[in-house]
Parts: structure tokens; C-alpha cells; sequence
């Protein structure tokens, strides 16, 4: 029945015609031959939502439903139809989305053909609706030893009861061709859209592209693309406009040795733009890019990479040409240290040229250590140091992280880490800007039941908030073959702020969460969820869920 939006009663599976269809062409595709394959999913989500003006409810259905067959042995052809259905929620009409596709493949050939009808009723408004309607296909051929066609169309309407109809046409058509490493193609693009009123816009482009890969002596490769693009537009004010755009793109690479290999590219790009109107434009931009980057590694502990980095672009008639230069390099190690502790280091270098204020360069450090004196126990201590020359303030930044674990006992288990974050004009002078220190205590009762505990601080001294802690209680159980069940309650102290005259919060936020899954067969399952949450200025609200999925 189209124009009239799908109700808001318990279950609609989707429309009369859309369920018609979908039988008829199954039916189809099924009746001459047992070989058809069938493959589905359904999922149904409920779920009960507070809102500003009351509890709300939410439910979502999506079926997918797909069959396929071979006809003469070596034409597949498939249908597949995709149904979402969203029920009324907060003053919303209720939304339904059908979309079906059909698909041929075989040998040298295939097509596909996608309907996506689609009716909504405007909330509030007597008898508006917006309509709409989208048909697209898409065929390619390719025979042996012949070059590949392939042409895309889209036809889309749509309508609304106050604004009239709006339309939307679309045409692609593309040839390639691919003589060994070599690949050429040609295609043609019009767009055409209609909008509600009379007015309309039409953009059509060409294009021309081609590449080619080879690979030289000594274990090199290249690959070169050039591509030529000419569009022309015709705008709602009756103002045209046409563009032509030259890019070319070079890659070259190698790995002449093991222990060394190298990689280079250039990237350029010209656009012309012109258009006639009242005011007449014509405007030239110009991009070029190119990077190169080296990379050595002398032993297996040791890499080293050097890289350039270049990239120009602007526009050649009123505007400065944009400059982008820089080097990098890198250089990390790692090895052993003692015994069972392994030591990492990396040091990175990023230097800019031709910079408005002189030459400017950036340092990071970074260093690790890491140990396992037992089997049961590992520590982790990372380090990183930025120091940004020319900056006055903060010119330094860094980062530090603690972690260990301890498993005593096969079924416990201790986690505990520290990180910082450090800011300062001198090294010696580096103030601490946020810490947070977390512990966790994992234990496994049984082999269907596991319980852990954490707790966590933090301290902001930019915010100037004193420690914050947090703490979290989690649990999983599991009935074998039947269901899976687990929850998590975390609470958190009201974030008090140091300045004295600052209102004090008293309200603790905490949250709540619960779910279970039943598994109702190999591929079914139902669940539902139970969220319960309350905010810093000691509101509360809770909302949950039901959810069922299957598949066959």
C-alpha cells in the first residue's frame, strides 16, 4: 500500500507487496532445481530508554533472507532481500527499509539490479510524507582476449507532499583494457539531478587513465600513472563551469640487499578551472609531492631510516605557493641487558628547512626495559622524552609507565601500573601535569565462573582535581550449553575541584550493568541487558533490553 507508513502494533515482518515479491521470485528460483541454497538471519532489539519526557521504547526488526541457484551450469543467480523495520519511538513514525538484489555472475559476464523503495510519514504532520523510490543496475562483460565493458545506471525518485518530486539520474560507462603489466580505461559519467522546484543540475565527466608496472635490475620496481579528467557542470543558477585536471603519479622501490631497502614517490597534480556567468573565474592550482626513505638494518638489533618529505602547492595566480620540507631520521636498538631483562631504545629526529623563522627540528627519545625473573612474574618500565626546540614554554614533554604482574596461583592473578604525564621548560625543571595509578586482582573460582576487582586513582594538577578514585567489580558465569550470564558495577568518588570556592559535590556516580544470553540452538541466541547509571549531581536512570537473533 504505498503512501501509508507501516503501523506501530507488536510484530509487522514488512508489506504485502514486499513479502509478495520476495515468495514469488524465491519460488522461482527454487522450483527447477534442488540445488537452490538458501541462507537467512533474523534479529529482533527491544529495548526501554528514559528520555526528557518519559520512558521510551525502541524496536528494531532486520530480516535477511537469500537464495541462490545455478542455472546451465555456470550461471549463478542469486536474490537477496533486506528488511529493516524500526517501530514508533519518541514521537517518531514508525520506519520501514526494504531493499532487494538480484545478481547474475558467470563466466566473462555478470549484472546486478538493486530496489530500495522506501515511504515516511513526517512526525506531526497530517498527511506529509516523503517518498522515495531508487532503482541502480550494474552489468560488466569481459571475453577473453577483449577488453573489459562495464556500465553502471541509478534512477531515484523522490517525493515529498509539499515540495513536490525530486529526481536523480546516473549513467556510468567505463572500458578497460589490460595488455600484461600495462592497463588503460576510458570512461563517461552524467549525473542529472531534478529538484523539487524546476530547476536542475547536470555534471558530466570524462576520464582517461593509465599504469603501468615493471621491475628492473637489481630487485626494483616502478609504477607510473598519469590520469585526465574533464567535468563539466551546469549549476541550478544556469551558471557552467568546466574543469580539466592533468595527475600523474611515479613509485619507485627496491631491495637490493637483505639488510637494506629503499622506497620513492612523486605525486603531481593541475587543475584548471573555468566558468561563465556574471562574474567570469579562471583559476590554476597546482600540488607536486615527493618523498624518499632509506632503511638500514646493519644487524637484527639495529635499524636505522632516513627519509625527505616535499610538497608544494597552491594556486598560480593571486596566492603564495604553500612549502612543506622536512627530513627524518631514526635509529633504534634492542638487545639483552641481564639476565632476563631486555633493553629497547629509539631515537627520532625531524628537522624542517626553509621555515619562515629558519630552520626548526624536533627530538623524541624513547626507552624501555623488560623482565621475566620468573615464570609467573613480568614488569614493564617504558620511558618518552619530546623536547620541541624554539618552543619557550613546555619545550619539554614526556611520559612514563610502570606496569608488573604477579600470578601466584593458577587461578589468580595481580595487575599494577603507574603512568605519568611530565611538561616543563628545562629538564631539570619538568613539572608532573597528570598521574594515574590501577591495580587489578583477577580470580578464576571454577572453569565456568571468574571474578575480578579493580581499583583506580587519577590526579589532573592542571584541573587542579585532587585524586579521584574508581573501582570496579566484574563476574562472568557459565552454564554449559545454556547460557552465559556477567555483570559489572563500577563506582566512582565525586570529583572535588581545589578551589576553595568551588560548590562541593557529594553524589557518587556509579554504574550497573547486567546481562545473560541463552544459546537456543547452534544458531539462535536470545539476551537481555539491564544498565543502571547515576550522575555526579545524583540523577538516576536505568534502561533495558531484549534482543533475539537467528540464522540459517
Amino acid at each position: 500500500m504505498p503512501g501509508r507508513p507501516v503501523g506501530a502494533g507488536a510484530l509487522h515482518w514488512f508489506r504485502l507487496p514486499g513479502t509478495l515479491l520476495t515468495v514469488l521470485i524465491m519460488s522461482l528460483l527454487g522450483s527447477e532445481s534442488t540445488a537452490a541454497v538458501w541462507s537467512g538471519s533474523m534479529r529482533l532489539d527491544y529495548q526501554a530508554i528514559p528520555s526528557s519526557g518519559g520512558k521510551r521504547q525502541d524496536l528494531l526488526q532486520q530480516y535477511y533472507v537469500r537464495v541462490s541457484d545455478r542455472l546451465f551450469y555456470k550461471n549463478q543467480l542469486s536474490f537477496t532481500g533486506n528488511f529493516l523495520h524500526r517501530g514508533r519511538q519518541g514521537g517518531q513514525p514508525a520506519d520501514f527499509r526494504p531493499r532487494y538484489e538480484l545478481t547474475l555472475t558467470s563466466y566473462g559476464y555478470g549484472g546486478q539490479l538493486v530496489y530500495e523503495p522506501h515511504t515516511q510519514k513526517q512526525p506531526g504532520i497530517d498527511g506529509e510524507e516523503d517518498v522515495s523510490r531508487r532503482w541502480r543496475g550494474a552489468i560488466y562483460a569481459q571475453p577473453d582476449r577483449w577488453p573489459r565493458f562495464s556500465a553502471d545506471f541509478l534512477r531515484a525518485r523522490r517525493t515529498q507532499t509539499s515540495r513536490g518530486t525530486g529526481r536523480e539520474n546516473w549513467n556510468t560507462y567505463q572500458v578497460t583494457w589490460q595488455p600484461g603489466p600495462h592497463v588503460l580505461a576510458l570512461s563517461y559519467s552524467r549525473q542529472k539531478r531534478t529538484s523539487h522546484g524546476a530547476s536542475a543540475e547536470l555534471v558530466e565527466v570524462y576520464r582517461a587513465t593509465a599504469s603501468t608496472d615493471r621491475t628492473f635490475w637489481w630487485h626494483s620496481r616502478m609504477n607510473l600513472t598519469y590520469g585526465f579528467d574533464r567535468t563539466w557542470n551546469q549549476s541550478y543558477a544556469s551558471v557552467s563551469s568546466s574543469q580539466d585536471q592533468h595527475s600523474a603519479s611515479l613509485s619507485l622501490g627496491g631491495d637490493p640487499f637483505p639488510s637494506l631497502n629503499w622506497t620513492a614517490q612523486y605525486g603531481g597534480r593541475f587543475q584548471h578551472t573555468s566558468r561563465t556567468s556574471a562574474s567570469v573565474l579562471a583559476a590554476n592550482l597546482t600540488n607536486h609531492l615527493a618523498s624518499a626513505t632509506v632503511s638500514w638494518t646493519p644487524v637484527r638489533e639495529v635499524t636505522a631510516s632516513a627519509s625527505r618529505y616535499v610538497e608544494r602547492g597552491g594556486a598560480l595566480a593571486d596566492q603564495t605557493a604553500q612549502r612543506t620540507d622536512y627530513w627524518q631520521g631514526r635509529i633504534s636498538a634492542e638487545g639483552k641487558l641481564y639476565r632476563h631483562m631486555r633493553v629497547m631504545g629509539t631515537f627520532y629526529r625531524l628537522y624542517y628547512t626553509g621555515a619562515p623563522e629558519g630552520a626548526k627540528y624536533n627530538d623524541a627519545y624513547f626507552l624501555a626495559f623488560r623482565g621475566q625473573p620468573f615464570v609467573r612474574v613480568d614488569w614493564s618500565a617504558e620511558m618518552t622524552l619530546a623536547d620541541r626546540h624554539g618552543r619557550q614554554a613546555d619545550r619539554y614533554a614526556g611520559a612514563s609507565n610502570v606496569y608488573s604482574r604477579l600470578q601466584p596461583l593458577a587461578s589468580v592473578q595481580m595487575q599494577a601500573g603507574y603512568s605519568s604525564i611530565l611538561s616543563g621548560e628545562r629538564i631539570g625543571a619538568m613539572r608532573v601535569s597528570e598521574e594515574n595509578l590501577n591495580t587489578n586482582l583477577q580470580y578464576t573460582v571454577t572453569t565456568n565462573l571468574g571474578i575480578s576487582a579493580a581499583w583506580a586513582v587519577g590526579h589532573n594538577r592542571q584541573l587542579k582535581r585532587k585524586w579521584t578514585p574508581t573501582w570496579t567489580v566484574t563476574g562472568t558465569y557459565r552454564w554449559p550449553s545454556l547460557a552465559n550470564a556477567g555483570f559489572s558495577y563500577s563506582r566512582q568518588q565525586a570529583i572535588q575541584l581545589a578551589d576553595p570556592a568551588a560548590p562541593k559535590v557529594t553524589a557518587r556516580p556509579s554504574t550497573l550493568l547486567a546481562n545473560v544470553v541463552f544459546w537456543l540452538g547452534p544458531s539462535s541466541t536470545l539476551s537481555a541487558q539491564y544498565t543502571h547509571q547515576t550522575t555526579i549531581g545524583g540523577q538516576s536512570n536505568e534502561n533495558w533490553g531484549v534482543s533475539i537473533s537467528t540464522s540459517f
